[in-house]
């Protein structure tokens, strides 16, 4: 079960903060296609889809500052998925 943290600065579909069942807050940031990236990229297909995201482990909100919890300690790690090279 996922569990969105409500922030104003995160009112967009592709930038948002969740709780998953490990349990930890996790930034995910996403860039979606552009009609740009359409033509510079044969391997892309459809417009809006996701194109790159990052996901980093938080303590803390980034925008609003509201302490998230059930956090212990973060590593500083992040993922990062490229999905331009098909």
């Amino acid at each position: 079960m996922y569990i969105l943290h409500e922030c104003v600065a995160l009112s967009t579909s592709q930038n948002y903060i969740v709780e998953d069942v490990d349990p930890r807050w996790r930034l995910i940031v996403s860039k979606l296609i552009t009609a740009e990236d359409l033509e510079n990229n044969h391997y892309l297909e459809i417009l809006g889809d996701v194109l790159e995201q990052i996901d980093l482990p938080v303590n803390y909100c980034p925008y609003c500052g509201v302490h998230l919890d059930n956090n212990e300690t973060v590593e500083v790690s992040y993922t990062h998925r490229d999905y331009s090279k098909g």
